[in-house]
């Protein structure tokens, strides 16, 4: 299984959300070339893998996360 060559705007709170990340032993999947960008919440995640995903590789993905304005007190 692949996720791949996906451009998500407007992610809300989580841009691809896991919920098992089980693989059989001998397939391997790939999260790949995907952009997530817009998240309406200050503790957004990109990529949430609720459980261990270690047969499925992160490859030229990119997230753009909020930048929170800098607060100068006079």
């Amino acid at each position: 299984m692949e996720i791949g060559n996906n451009n998500i705007q407007n992610a809300g709170s989580y841009g691809i959300y896991i919920q098992n990340g089980t693989n059989p032993s001998a397939a391997k999947g790939s999260i790949h070339d995907n952009m997530i960008t817009g998240f309406r919440t200050g503790f957004g995640a990109g990529i949430y893998c609720k459980h261990p995903i270690g047969k499925w590789p992160i490859i030229a993905s990119t997230i753009i996360l909020p930048v929170q304005p800098v607060m100068e007190f006079m």
